[in-house]
């Protein structure tokens, strides 16, 4: 796999943006692999050269994924999201428990499986 380039990510976003992706994918190498990574421009169905009548609602967006892993196997979807105007950045992880749940809930499952390690923020 190719390595993340930070400098393509800091030239669509800014500095500290940019360091949080560094830090998150250093971290998560640190117990786990880190299997592929994707970085794309949201434009909202807009051109590149269109001017934007809402930039405050239309600017583009900068999506980065990685995937996550052990030995081989997915296990974690990380996506963060950069708004090119506000420069307010967030982040959602789905992992691959959720996703059986999801897929088995739409099939009409009515005993779902286990979503493995709970976690519970403060």
């Amino acid at each position: 796999m190719k390595s993340f380039n930070f400098d393509e990510l800091l030239a669509l976003t800014n500095e500290e943006f940019a360091n949080h992706i560094r830090s998150n994918i250093e971290d998560q190498q640190r117990l786990r692999e880190v299997m592929h990574y994707n970085v794309q421009v949201d434009r909202h169905g807009f051109e590149e050269a269109e001017p934007l009548q809402f930039p405050e609602d239309d600017s583009p967006t900068v999506v980065v994924d990685f995937l996550v892993g052990f030995e081989g196997k997915a296990l974690s979807l990380w996506t963060f999201w950069f708004d090119t105007y506000t420069k307010k950045f967030d982040y959602g992880v789905v992992n691959h428990e959720q996703v059986n749940r999801f897929v088995s809930m739409q099939q009409g499952a009515s005993n779902l499986p286990e979503l493995g390690i709970y976690v519970y923020s403060n």
